[in-house]
Formats: C-alpha cells, sequence, structure tokens
C-alpha cells in the first residue's frame, strides 16, 4: 500500500527533531568520552612526573650530601677470609700533595689510627710536629694538636710517632718520640689545646727512652715500647708509675729479653705481641710475664 506524501511529510517532520536530538547527544557523549580521556592521562602523566620530580630529588639531595661529606663512597662491608684478594690500585685518603706543612700535606707521617665510627684518620704527622684528623673523602685535614714549633710545652709535640683514638673518653694517646731529647706519652681531649703527661718525665732514660709504639686496652691502660730502654711498659689508669711488663736487654742470646720493641699489641686475654726488631722476632708474652712463644 503506498503511504501519501502528505502523510511521509509529517512522518519526516516529526522523526528529524529526534535524529538530531541523538545525533546532538551521540556528540557530547563522545566529547565526555574524549574529556575523561584527557583527564585520565593527564592526572597520570602528573602523577608519574611528580613521582620522578620527588625521586630526582631525592637522588639529588643524596648526591649533594654525599657529595659535601666524601669524594668516594664508604668502603662496603667484606667478610675476609683466607682466600680473599685485595685490589691492586689504591686510594690516597691523606696527603699525596709533596711534603709540607700545608693542611693538605704531611711530612713524614709514622702512626695512624682509623677511627671504625666515622673512618676518619688520625695521623702523626712526625716532621710536622702534629695530630691530623682527616675526615673521610676530605681533601685536607684538621689539626687536632700540636702544629707549632718543637717543644716542651704541653701544647706543643717533638716529633710524634704513633696515635690512638679513645673514643669512650674522647681521649687522643700521643707518643710524643722526642720532646727536645725528652720523651712523653701525652692524653688529649679532642676538643683541648694541651695535653696532660700520663707517662714518661722530662729526662731521658728516667721513665721512658724514645717510645715508639702505644696501645690501649679495654680498661684504658696505656701499654708504651718503651725502644731505647728495650722493655714494654703499662700504665694503668689515673696511676703515675709505671709497671715493667717485659724485661729489659740482658744479651741477644737471653730470649726472655727485649731488644728494641717497636710494634705492639694486646689482645683480648692480655697476651702481649711485640715486635721485637734487633733481634729479628715477634714475641708474645702471657700475662704471667714469661715469653710463651717467638718466631
Amino acid at each position: 500500500m503506498k503511504v501519501p506524501f502528505d502523510m511521509l511529510a509529517v512522518i519526516n517532520s516529526s522523526t528529524t527533531p529526534l535524529r538530531r536530538l541523538y545525533e546532538h547527544f551521540q556528540r557530547r557523549k563522545l566529547i565526555w568520552i574524549i574529556f575523561l580521556i584527557i583527564c585520565v592521562v593527564s592526572t597520570t602523566v602528573v602523577v608519574t612526573t611528580t613521582i620522578l620530580s620527588n625521586k630526582t630529588e631525592k637522588e639529588k639531595t643524596s648526591t649533594t650530601v654525599t657529595t659535601t661529606t666524601t669524594n668516594e663512597q664508604l668502603p662496603p662491608s667484606v667478610i675476609i677470609s683466607s682466600n680473599t684478594k685485595w685490589k691492586q690500585n689504591a686510594s690516597t685518603v691523606a696527603g699525596g700533595n709533596g711534603r709540607g706543612n700545608e693542611l693538605n700535606q704531611l711530612n713524614a707521617p709514622l702512626g695512624i689510627h682509623v677511627n671504625n665510627d666515622n673512618y676518619s684518620i688520625y695521623i702523626a704527622d712526625t716532621n710536622n710536629h702534629r695530630i691530623v684528623r682527616w675526615e673521610f673523602g676530605a681533601d685536607k685535614g684538621e689539626i687536632v694538636a700540636g702544629g707549632t714549633r718543637p717543644g716542651r710545652e704541653l701544647y706543643q709535640l717533638n716529633y710524634p710517632k704513633d696515635v690512638i683514638l679513645d673514643k669512650e673518653k674522647k681521649y687522643i694517646i700521643i707518643c710524643d718520640h722526642r720532646n727536645l731529647r725528652v720523651t712523653q706519652v701525652r692524653r688529649w681531649r679532642q676538643e683541648d689545646s694541651e695535653g696532660t703527661v700520663i707517662a714518661g718525665v722530662n729526662v731521658e732514660g728516667s721513665q721512658l727512652n724514645q717510645p715508639r709504639y702505644i696501645f690501649v686496652d679495654d680498661y684504658y691502660s696505656v701499654y708504651v715500647a718503651d725502644t731505647t730502654n728495650n722493655r714494654v711498659m703499662k700504665w694503668m689508669k689515673n696511676v703515675i708509675e709505671g709497671t715493667l711488663i717485659t724485661p729489659g736487654k740482658v744479651s741477644e742470646e737471653n730470649p726472655s729479653s727485649m731488644f728494641q720493641p717497636v710494634g705492639m699489641i694486646v689482645d683480648q686475654m692480655g697476651n702481649i705481641y711485640v715486635s721485637n726488631v734487633g733481634s729479628h722476632q715477634i714475641k708474645r708474652w702471657s700475662p704471667a710475664g714469661l715469653p710463651s712463644a717467638s718466631s
């Protein structure tokens, strides 16, 4: 059956607004979808950028702190065994700018002590008559004792040979080898400029004669390798008079004698290991006082 033209016109005229409304909603739906996609993408970009920015900032901060405190990374912990091998390329951690008395120089450094808490190094800068401390990664040191002309005053040193940090009491123990032919062992608080004599007097050979090495045990007793007197002495905390640990030189054939002791260390059992340079031996002395081994 044919539909009259007039009726078709009416139908078309009535459906046209609906079609337009439908197309309008379709366009708006598409616009909303595009808008939501843009929002999601924008949010993702902002969040990602913020995270990366914070991470970069932390890395920059970490790098800045590391750069200002050290020029190299802290050494990693390594388990030492019989199979451990050491790198063959060393790094200079103090000095390296020729011989001199500037803060970035050393002159005949001998004794050293490393603070295990922060890896700072205390150095007996012998010919500069001073003790210097180098922070880990620093390009110059800091004078913590001496540093003036050699002399016998409490603020002076004369060819210091060894140094130990007593970190429990914040003392620096210094082996003052030759103070105008006077040898002393001095104790410095880290912030003090003057020392306190805890072993030795101002008469050569009276108590100490050219001591070369010192050791402090867990009880703050100070052991001294009294080299020219061929003996090892011990000063207990707050005691003025020293105790003879090993006898002086009797003869080179006497195994119970010392002959120019230089290096020394005390283990946790109280055994004393001594480098007996004059007789080419390493000796171990037990707390009973007799040598228990030699090589």
